[in-house]
């Protein structure tokens, strides 16, 4: 079976080979579109650890990645396997190409929101009048799919139909994860809310700072997408350490073979893709979550309520601040 897929996140990497490993394949081509340095830093780094050595690096100006994704979709492949049910140039190749089947990886979070989208022509984040007006100038056609499987780590089926449900339990991970010590740190994991204008920059450090109160001595594992001004005002304001990693936070613990002894963050996915990977057996790590009242106006207020009750019933803690 001749297999096209596409990726843009650590995470969304780290999905395709869980996939390509149960189902034993081992052709493919294998697209991975970037946007900025240290996102594509990341994901290559991911693929290494992974040993993912064979792929197409798209990272040019948006309107060249849609004419490279266009000569893609001309290929002949009876499968497409995309990295994120809502990312523009993901469904672009898919209505393009129109393939026999298609798979969608499970991005996270946001795959809880597929049910509300699957029959609408909204976006998450609404379209400035700029990019409507290029996608309707260069016939971008971003519809959403109708029937595909869903190759997720989600407990509940999101109950449509025509989409059916492959499970992922991260046996691949899973099977890195040995001879592992414990580590005593806490974590906190960093989310571009600020740079996203998801919040303000002073609702996110007050944010930070009453939980650093409470856990003390955290280490701050910045998101790929948070601006270096941002990071020095966490560490020099409120003293918190931050600490960079080369990979997503779940492949840093994995490559370390470390055990941490509590992490903590707001909404992120990470939370829980560790919560599978490190506590599937019994319970190895402590997660919370700390329910944030964001001020930016990005996303909808439904959808934060959404994520935290994702996380809720995956066992986590989701705690006031």
């Amino acid at each position: 079976m001749r297999i096209l897929s596409i990726i843009s996140s650590p995470l969304q990497l780290i999905n395709f080979k869980e996939y390509i490993s149960i189902f034993n394949i081992y052709e493919y081509k294998l697209i991975i579109l970037t946007f900025i340095k240290k996102e594509q830093d990341q994901i290559l780094n991911c693929a290494k650890i992974l040993n993912i050595h064979d792929y197409i690096l798209i990272n040019k100006y948006r309107i060249f990645q849609y004419y490279r994704l266009k000569n893609y979709a001309k290929l002949k492949f009876d499968r497409l396997i995309i990295g994120n049910f809502f990312s523009d140039p993901h469904l672009f190749l898919y209505n393009k190409s129109n393939p026999k089947s298609l798979v969608v990886l499970d991005d996270g979070i946001n795959a809880s929101l597929i049910s509300e989208f699957y029959n609408s022509k909204s976006r998450i984040i609404k379209r400035s009048e700029i990019k409507t007006f290029f996608f309707k100038f260069f016939k971008i056609n971003t519809t959403y799919p109708k029937k595909f499987h869903l190759f997720s780590s989600i407990e509940n089926a999101i109950g449509i139909n025509q989409v059916k449900i492959v499970k992922n339990n991260f046996l691949f991970l899973n099977s890195l994860f040995c001879h592992s010590k414990n580590d005593t740190n806490t974590y906190f994991i960093g989310q571009p809310f600020v740079e996203l204008n998801i919040c303000s920059k002073k609702k996110y450090l007050s944010s930070l700072s009453e939980i650093s109160k409470k856990h003390k001595n955290i280490i701050y594992i910045p998101s790929r997408k948070e601006s270096e001004k941002n990071l020095n005002h966490i560490n020099s304001f409120l003293g918190i350490n931050i600490f960079k990693t080369e990979t997503n936070i779940e492949l840093f613990f994995i490559e370390n073979k470390l055990i941490p002894k509590k992490v903590l963050g707001f909404n992120s996915t990470a939370l829980l893709t560790l919560n599978k990977i490190f506590n599937s057996q019994k319970p190895l790590i402590e997660l919370k979550a700390f329910r944030m009242d964001f001020d930016g106006k990005r996303f909808k207020k439904q959808h934060i309520l959404k994520y935290y009750k994702k996380i809720a019933e995956s066992g986590i803690i989701v705690q006031e601040i």
